[in-house]
């Protein structure tokens, strides 16, 4: 596992994507975009900025869970069989560094490290998902957690 020095403040280039279950919900920082799935061939996108409070609030989350001692791929030792099993993404920027995970198998797993990463996912979507502008998008039809 890496270890890193995190600046105490946010970066000025801090950015992010984050995407959960298999695409069903991706905020992309970069280009100011959130979309959802509404089923498996077709996302709505809307533009949307990530507030400077919520980016810091990430921010923290990633210095919290030292997010970059994880590998580029990730993969429990522990498998748990679920069908189907949605595959996450993170990929952020912040001072010249540009870090991803890819997560495509045993994303149930109860692993530790497994539950601290999937716990971190979530957590970025907490507030962005109760905002009036992402609770209006259309529901979707894809079966999910």
């Amino acid at each position: 596992m890496k270890s890193y020095g995190y600046p105490e403040k946010m970066p000025k280039d801090f950015n992010f994507i984050v995407k959960l279950n298999s695409d069903e919900y991706c905020i992309n920082s970069y280009d100011n975009t959130f979309s959802k799935s509404i089923n498996w061939d077709k996302d709505t996108i809307i533009n949307y900025k990530v507030s400077d409070s919520e980016k810091r609030r990430i921010y923290q989350l990633i210095k919290e869970y030292n997010i970059i001692k994880y590998p580029n791929y990730f993969t429990p030792s522990t498998h748990i069989i679920v069908s189907p099993s949605f595959d996450h993404y993170f990929k952020c920027t912040f001072d010249s560094i540009n870090f991803e995970i890819y997560w495509e198998l045993n994303t149930e797993s109860e692993e530790k490290e497994a539950k601290l990463l999937r716990n971190f996912l979530y957590k970025i979507f907490d507030n962005i998902l109760k905002e009036k502008q992402i609770k209006n998008l259309p529901e979707t039809k894809r079966i999910s957690f």
